[in-house]
């Protein structure tokens, strides 16, 4: 005897029908106004709904169908505070409204709302830009930076004095929960500056700032963003290819002059120390 539960064939359709109904999207206005579809809800799905003596049924099922939006609305105004403070609430509304038409929710597991971000801002639309790509990009990696994984942590403390000796020929593993950011704007700044603010009514103006980003979960799960220099950045690259770290060096640096080389090698050690003190990297399972 199965012991899955069956669920009534009736019950399955009512549960069809309104969600048909609840998920229907609002329409929206140049003013970033929204207004229920009513007129798009099933007939059959009205005459299941019972009148009350001041709202009628299709009023009833509006009030469903508003909380749906809104709770969703409210779930990626809290995952994208810099976007709500550039393009403003009722804007920011729209585009979720926009985007999860195209990217609707496929689980109840509302972790994965943001997922297809990426995906939908380089589709045609008015949002197409190169800042709300770049804006896109860093919510995106502050919202998986949060859930993402946490692999066995590069810790040269539990190594054996050979594993320490090997360490540099080694392939290090980047964290899935960090993240390189190149801005062209100062976003990073920004979006401190929305995460943090109570003034619903502010709206941000970015400016042009050209900066490079370590973004990371801390071993503290804290969010951390460090501003690293181009050479920093560029060895990171090379270890997120998958390169073994002296052959990451070795390809980072190969168009360096010489007096720059000179510059940076004493450096490289304490930069692999401070990044292993954040915790981002894990070492490459041994085949």
């Amino acid at each position: 005897m199965s012991s899955e539960v069956q669920i009534p064939k009736s019950l399955d359709q009512l549960q069809t029908l309104m969600g048909k109904v609840v998920a229907e999207p609002f329409l929206w206005n140049e003013n970033g106004e929204s207004s229920a579809q009513t007129k798009n809800y099933a007939a059959e799905t009205v005459a299941l709904v019972n009148d009350q003596k001041k709202v009628n049924a299709t009023h009833r099922l509006m009030l469903y169908n508003r909380g749906y939006w809104w709770r969703l609305f409210t779930l990626m105004q809290d995952e994208m505070p810099l976007l709500v403070h550039l393009l403003g609430y009722a804007n920011f509304n729209r585009f979720s409204s926009a985007y999860l038409q195209h990217f609707p929710s496929e689980t109840q597991v509302l972790n994965y709302l943001h997922d297809y971000l990426p995906k939908f801002i380089l589709t045609d639309h008015e949002w197409n830009t190169p800042l709300y790509k770049e804006v896109i990009e860093l919510e995106h990696a502050y919202i998986k930076a949060f859930d993402a994984p946490q692999l066995a942590v590069l810790d040269p403390q539990k190594l054996s004095p050979q594993e320490i000796k090997t360490l540099a020929e080694q392939t290090f593993i980047m964290q899935p929960h960090t993240f390189l950011f190149q801005e062209n704007w100062n976003l990073v700044e920004l979006r401190i500056i929305a995460s943090k603010t109570d003034d619903d009514d502010l709206i941000l103006e970015p400016q042009e700032a050209h900066k490079k980003w370590l973004i990371y979960r801390s071993l503290g799960n804290k969010l951390n963003h460090v501003e690293q220099d181009r050479y920093q950045w560029q060895l990171l690259h090379k270890i997120k290819e998958g390169l073994p770290f002296t052959e990451a060096i070795e390809r980072a640096f190969s168009e360096l002059s010489e007096e720059e080389i000179e510059l940076i090698a004493p450096k490289i050690q304490q930069w692999f120390s401070d990044w292993v003190s954040c915790g981002i990297f894990s070492l490459k399972p041994s085949p």
